[in-house]
C-alpha cells in the first residue's frame, strides 16, 4: 500500500501503538488518548511527529471506540444516503473529490491543515446537498 512505504509512518504507528496501549490515563486505552495528544507529543518533544499521517488511525488512537464509532457511522449514514442520488455528471464529480479528500486522508494530513480542512468541509457540504430532495 502506498502510504506504507519507507516513510516512518509504520516507525511513528507503531510507536503510538505501544503508548496508547500501555497509557494508563483516566480510562486508559478505552477512551483513547485524548483529541490533541500526538501534537502535544511532538511539542513537548517525546517524538517528532506532528501527525499520524493517516486521520482514520489518527482519530482511532486519539478517541478510541467512541470518537472512531461516531466518525464512521457519520460517514456511513452520508454513504447510505448517496445511494439514493440520481446518477449526474455533477453528483459523480464531487465523489470522485471526496475519493480523492480519502485517499488524501489515508497517506497525509488533511484535517489538520486548515485550508485542506476546509476543502474537506466543502467537498463534505456538497454531498450532503445533493441528498436533499428538491
Amino acid at each position: 500500500l502506498f502510504w506504507t512505504m519507507d516513510s516512518g509512518r509504520l516507525a511513528a504507528w507503531e510507536k503510538i501503538w505501544g503508548f496508547w496501549s500501555t497509557s494508563k490515563g483516566v480510562l486508559g486505552p478505552i477512551t483513547g488518548l485524548g483529541l490533541g495528544t500526538i501534537e502535544a507529543l511532538a511539542t513537548n518533544q517525546w517524538w517528532h511527529w506532528g501527525s499520524l499521517h493517516c486521520e482514520p488511525y489518527q482519530i482511532l488512537v486519539e478517541t478510541w471506540v467512541i470518537g472512531f464509532g461516531l466518525s464512521l457511522g457519520m460517514f456511513g449514514h452520508l454513504l447510505w444516503r448517496l445511494r439514493k442520488v440520481p446518477q449526474t455528471v455533477l453528483f459523480t464529480g464531487w465523489v470522485m473529490a471526496g475519493l480523492s479528500f480519502c485517499l488524501i486522508a489515508l497517506a497525509s494530513f488533511p484535517l489538520r491543515i486548515g485550508s485542506l480542512l476546509m476543502l474537506g468541509v466543502f467537498i463534505w457540504a456538497c454531498l450532503e446537498a445533493h441528498t436533499e430532495e428538491g
